[in-house]
């Protein structure tokens, strides 16, 4: 993690030519060779609009220069790359520098307005990040985040229950201003339900993300979303917190919500006071589900079965 430090504040104080070669290897996320990165180094005039005319030949030392800093890597004959942090810092970089878009409609299945989400097309896990932080960065311009994300996560699910993509994306550190630039709400909301689902696969901490979510519970949208975050205080030991969302005045009935309700009873050894509300919450979800199978949900069904 300090290596990783050492490298991002490296590349914060790269002149901007330098910076714009590694912003547009960030949004690639793949290799690329250094013919082709120099062609979209080119199109993309990314040092203040304008074009910088450089050669391959005067290249060269640029791409070296990097490799010194160690903010350039050769990846198995597969082409130029940067590590992962610096990857995504730059990526992030440029979405905040109004850049990320601009240098995306230089890949050339970004043409057209809407992307194809064939397992086919998704080439590698390179390729399904590049997807996810285009969903993202663009609000969903290209491509539904949540379609972006279950693609990858079908297709390479080792390596995202492994290493979750959302996390290594924003929670090294976790940046406030980043989220708040994230439109409509909703997006915002999907991003941080899902990695509150990834920190629970590999038990990583997100309490800069709760601080931060906490006073847009009181906002209305989806309860499965909702209460996937509101579930995660519990989890963190946050237990007054999670007592003071759920038992406020302006939660709107639902099952999730006294599902909520049975876990903090639970979690307080309030044994009668949780089988009651597990009971409720199964009630309600019996009366939405019209005869078909219906079941509380993970942790919520475990402390259920515990009280049975």
């Amino acid at each position: 993690m300090e290596n990783n430090s050492k490298l991002i504040k490296t590349y914060m104080a790269l002149p901007p030519v330098l910076k714009g070669i590694v912003k547009i290897m960030g949004v690639h996320v793949h290799p690329v060779s250094q013919k082709r990165l120099l062609e979209y180094f080119h199109a993309s005039k990314i040092c203040n609009g304008k074009k910088v005319p450089v050669s391959q030949q005067g290249f060269r030392p640029l791409i070296l220069k990097l490799k010194n800093q160690g903010l350039i890597i050769n990846e198995n004959g597969k082409g130029l790359t940067c590590p992962k942090s610096i990857l995504f810092h730059a990526a992030m970089d440029a979405a905040v520098n109004n850049q990320f878009e601009k240098i995306l409609l230089l890949f050339k299945e970004y043409k057209g307005k809407q992307l194809s989400l064939k397992n086919n097309t998704l080439r590698s896990v390179e390729h399904a990040y590049r997807l996810i932080q285009s969903a993202v960065y663009c609000q969903e311009k290209y491509v539904d985040f949540y379609r972006a994300y279950n693609s990858g996560f079908c297709r390479f699910i080792n390596e995202f229950l492994a290493d979750p993509p959302l996390l290594k994306f924003f929670n090294h550190p976790f940046t406030p201003h980043l989220f708040d630039s994230f439109s409509p709400f909703e997006l915002r909301v999907k991003i941080i339900s899902t990695m509150v689902i990834e920190s629970g696969n590999v038990l990583e901490s997100i309490v800069d993300i709760l601080r931060y979510v906490r006073p847009f519970l009181s906002r209305e949208f989806l309860p499965e979303l909702k209460y996937v975050i509101v579930e995660s205080y519990l989890y963190h030991g946050r237990i007054n917190i999670h007592g003071k969302i759920i038992y406020g005045s302006d939660q709107v009935p639902c099952w999730e919500l006294e599902a909520q309700k049975g876990c903090h009873e639970f979690v307080c050894n309030n044994n009668e006071s949780a089988l009651t509300y597990f009971r409720k919450a199964l009630t309600c979800i019996k009366k939405r589900q019209e005869g078909e199978k219906y079941l509380l949900a993970a942790m919520q069904a475990c402390f259920f079965c515990v009280l049975c």
